[in-house]
């Protein structure tokens, strides 16, 4: 078996990442040119989730968190907390 080197590992792991984006996200464009460089960066979308929350069954906690957006989708702040 052959042994990946890390920049392999890294280099497939943004491939993967890249198909799964391009394959998932219904209304994205993917600037590709940028992907290897800056993935989060690269990929501009019409509708853009800005909050997101999670929770397990009690006694868990759950939690919540977002992103606050500039007009031209630029993340300009973030916020997270537990609930």
């Amino acid at each position: 078996m052959k042994r990946l080197s890390i920049d392999e590992i890294v280099f497939l792991a943004k491939l993967r990442s890249l198909y799964w984006v391009k394959a998932s996200k219904e209304g994205c464009i993917v600037i590709e040119s940028q992907w290897w460089s800056n993935p989060r960066l690269c990929v501009r979308c019409s509708k853009q989730s800005n909050v997101d929350g999670a929770a397990r069954e009690k006694p868990w906690p759950a939690g919540c968190g977002g992103v606050l957006r500039d007009h031209s989708g630029k993340i300009v702040a973030n916020f997270s907390g537990s609930l």
